[in-house]
């Protein structure tokens, strides 16, 4: 119903006046002594044809609506040129960016994996070595496909590790964050 037009709901209105007058009339049969306190064109031919006559223009006006007035699909799932584009706020000890701003971007998710290397003691490292590296994995829902030409990314003078992006397309984009991007405020945008 979120999607109606005004035709949809002068349809709906008839069809909910003729049920009204068809449950007005019943309740006047039912109950003699109130027909006493009608007005006197309900009691008339032309009240008893009223729901028919809603309900056909009520069908007249969907069948039109669906079948020659309907609004052009023609370009719904076609990409389009549109600004598409997400802000993430990275901490630096935190496993979940925060979304400081988003556009055409209807789902967002932020995968960190964690990869622990250690090392056997050797001459440089008398105890052995452990190190973390930090991977992020980011997966984008566009809202509205999208006419993609290049993914391109944005720290704001902070250094950033290797970003790559592994997959696109016109509803979806796969980006994969090789290393640990700390504190940096981070601008995914595609250029359309």
């Amino acid at each position: 119903m979120r999607h109606w037009t005004f035709w949809e709901w002068v349809a709906y209105g008839a069809l909910f006046v003729a049920a009204m007058i068809v449950a007005a009339e019943t309740g006047i049969r039912t109950a003699p002594d109130l027909s006493e306190h009608v007005p006197e064109f309900v009691h008339g031919a032309v009240w008893g044809f009223a729901p028919l006559t809603l309900v056909i223009g009520a069908t007249i006006i969907l069948a039109l609506r669906e079948f020659v007035f309907s609004p052009r699909k023609e370009n719904a799932g076609v990409p389009q040129p549109i600004p598409t584009n997400i802000r993430l706020q990275f901490q630096p000890n935190s496993a979940i960016p925060t979304a400081l701003s988003i556009e055409n971007v209807w789902y967002w998710y932020a995968l960190c994996n964690i990869i622990t290397t250690v090392e056997a003691p050797s001459e440089s490292f008398k105890n052995g070595r452990r190190s973390d590296h930090k991977y992020w994995s980011l997966f984008l829902v566009f809202d509205r496909p999208v006419a993609i030409k290049q993914i391109t990314f944005d720290g704001h003078g902070a250094a950033l590790p290797l970003i790559e992006v592994k997959d696109r397309g016109p509803r979806h984009a796969v980006i994969v964050i090789a290393g640990d991007v700390g504190g940096a405020v981070l601008d995914i945008n595609v250029i359309v």
